[in-house]
């Protein structure tokens, strides 16, 4: 079998309350990207069911076989307006990808094949 993965860059981010896994890019053309509501900023909490706490912790997860799927529970956080206050919206949401081959030259993309929708880094969960 082919070992394949979902598209997402991850970094870990470190708090005093513990550590978390950021997505950081999304590659062109990835699962996560086509799924379209992944973006930068977005912490990575499960893979399968199993909690996540860092990138490499997660990434050990994500790889698996060409085709295979795996579910993916992310926690987003995003600002809105309602009339004139402005607010914090927590949401978490489970998304189902199936893997695709990994790029072979990953680590060296261009700059154009990365697609980074920026967003600032979320504050830790609560």
């Amino acid at each position: 079998m082919v070992r394949a993965g979902v598209g997402l860059g991850l970094g870990t981010h470190q708090k005093d309350e513990g550590s978390y896994a950021v997505v950081t890019k999304l590659v062109e053309g990835g699962a996560a990207f086509e799924q379209g509501n992944i973006a930068v900023g977005d912490l990575l909490l499960k893979v399968d069911g199993r909690a996540v706490k860092t990138a490499s912790e997660a990434k050990r997860h994500l790889v698996g076989d060409e085709g295979s799927p795996v579910l993916l529970t992310f926690r987003k956080f995003s600002k809105f307006q309602d009339g004139e206050v402005e607010s914090n919206r927590v949401e978490e949401f489970n998304t189902m990808l199936i893997r695709k081959p990994l790029p072979q030259n990953l680590p060296g993309l261009a700059a154009e094949q990365i697609i980074a929708r920026a967003a600032p880094l979320p504050p830790p969960p609560p």
